[in-house]
């Protein structure tokens, strides 16, 4: 007899008998629900808290550079990221999992927070975009030659590659990076979510 078929055999043998999943498969949903909530509430806080570090960065840059167009770009680019954090955390907390949690109820909570999750990394790719115009603003303004100034660094050849598109398109294509890698992350966790049904 063929061992994948004995194993099939067992298992409808189990269901038959029990009324229920094979413990092993349970054990695996429940395992992997218990993995995804801690890693789930520490990016509920973690992501967020990133996103405000980057914005008081802008803030404290805002505050100390006169020139108009750069704290345009600071001030729109601490706007956007405080706002990717406030959308972050209205999502609210992930529901908590009980410790006696059965084989249908850890995957009803894999189904509705990788649901959640994805739902959350599409929305937040959305609004990173929306640093590019911060950034235009603050290149435009001389704000990656005024950065360098202030960090005390004189040398010419780097003073005008900060003057020059480079550091525009540098910003560009890692937003373009971020965009994919976020669009690859949610087409697993849709995968993921498929999976479980």
């Amino acid at each position: 007899m063929n061992p994948s078929q004995g194993s099939q055999d067992w298992q409808a043998n189990w269901k038959a008998q029990k009324g229920g999943e094979p413990p092993m498969k349970s054990d695996l949903a429940c395992t992997k629900a218990r993995t995804l909530e801690r890693k789930l509430k520490l990016h509920f806080w973690g992501v967020p808290a990133l996103l405000m570090v980057f914005a008081i960065k802008g803030a404290l840059y805002f505050a100390q550079f006169p020139e108009p167009w750069i704290r345009a770009g600071w001030a729109w680019g601490s706007i956007t990221l405080i706002y990717a954090a406030a959308r972050w955390l209205q999502a609210g907390q992930p529901v908590g999992l009980q410790s006696a949690a059965a084989s249908e109820a850890c995957a009803d909570f894999l189904r509705t927070e990788l649901g959640r999750k994805r739902a959350r990394i599409l929305e937040l790719r959305w609004i990173l975009l929306l640093l590019f115009p911060a950034h235009f603003a603050t290149w435009w303004g001389g704000g990656p030659v005024a950065v360098a100034k202030r960090l005390g660094i004189e040398w010419n050849a780097f003073l005008q590659f900060q003057a020059s598109p480079c550091p525009l398109i540098g910003f560009a294509l890692l937003l373009a990076f971020i965009w994919f890698k976020f669009g690859q992350e949610a087409d697993a966790l849709q995968e993921e979510m498929q999976a479980l049904s």
